[in-house]
């Protein structure tokens, strides 16, 4: 009934970012995450100021291939540049993805706010030995 009530509203206003994002809330409840995915982003197209987009998207994507949830990340950091929620999920798609110096860069970051947590350490150190030629000692 939520989805069929928000494709009207959608329908009526094409420039809803708000309709979209509740939609994607729908979507995402339901377990139709690639859907809400969709919705986020077409949110976010309209409106990127709403940081309540910008994590619905983060959330509902891990269901997406990593590079996709690395194209999310990238994007949204911009707008959660402090989050640590938004550099730990950034830090982590890019070591699963074998993508050492931005999670080194990105783990480093998360340390500059404070949120560094022991396990984040030991990644970071993992990335920082997997730089070929890298003298980088931060975490040693």
């Amino acid at each position: 009934v939520a989805l069929k009530r928000y494709n009207d509203a959608i329908r009526l206003d094409q420039g809803s970012a708000e309709y979209r994002y509740r939609r994607a809330r729908v979507n995402s409840r339901l377990g139709f995450r690639e859907q809400a995915v969709s919705d986020a982003e077409s949110a976010i197209a309209i409106d990127d100021s709403d940081s309540r987009y910008h994590e619905l998207l983060r959330s509902a994507s891990y269901v997406l291939p990593l590079w996709r949830q690395l194209q999310i990340l990238e994007n949204g950091i911009k707008h959660h540049s402090s989050s640590s929620t938004w550099l730990r999920s950034l830090a982590m798609t890019a070591f699963r993805m074998k993508r050492w110096e931005q999670a080194l860069a990105t783990f480093v970051k998360l340390d500059s706010v404070g949120a560094l947590s022991e396990k984040d350490a030991v990644y970071a150190y993992v990335s920082a030995s997997r730089i070929p030629d890298s003298s980088y000692e931060y975490f040693s």
